[in-house]
């Protein structure tokens, strides 16, 4: 499927506390607090011990929003405990709806709660409101435990394995 970044919408809405949006690249410098974790480095790459500079996210994220719609996935931080609307949205990870991959991030203080799961359906779907007839996972390390059970709890099938990583497919 060949992508238009002209259809792809600023935002979209995954609840009241989380949405995807689509980042300018005067915007790419608020991930280089994710891509200097070692566990994400590690889990991404299969490096603990790299981290990328802005060049690196730019070069990255070029691709990345060439072959594919890319959004920053974005929480919504109160300001206060009072129930208002007062509060702003914080850029906590990334993700890419492409049908030969579908990577994701997402930094520390926010794994573990839902977050990925949520992200990941929103994107499933949006791959369906374009028409998209499959997606195509190639490389999980294996000892990225918390994608493996993300992709097997989503539907995806494991499409090959070696001793380093496992691949996956999800047809719609």
């Amino acid at each position: 499927m060949e992508f238009d970044s002209r259809r792809q919408p600023e935002f979209l809405h995954i609840d009241d506390q989380l949405r995807l949006r689509r980042p300018e690249i005067s915007d790419y410098k608020l991930a280089l607090p994710w891509y200097r974790e070692a566990y994400i480095m590690e889990m991404a790459i299969g490096n603990k011990d790299k981290v990328y500079n802005l060049d690196d996210i730019e070069a990255m994220y070029q691709y990345l929003s060439s072959n594919g719609e890319l959004y920053f996935i974005e929480i919504f931080i109160k300001e206060d405990q009072i129930e208002n609307e007062s509060g702003y949205w914080k850029a906590i990870g990334d993700v890419t709806l492409m049908e030969h991959n579908l990577p994701i991030v997402i930094s520390e203080g926010y794994r573990g709660i839902g977050i990925g799961k949520k992200t990941m359906l929103r994107i499933i779907g949006r791959g369906i409101e374009l028409g998209m007839k499959y997606f195509r996972v190639p490389e999980v390390y294996l000892k990225n435990q918390v994608s493996h059970k993300l992709y097997k709890s989503l539907g995806f099938k494991e499409l090959g394995k070696n001793e380093e990583i496992r691949s996956y497919y999800y047809k719609i």
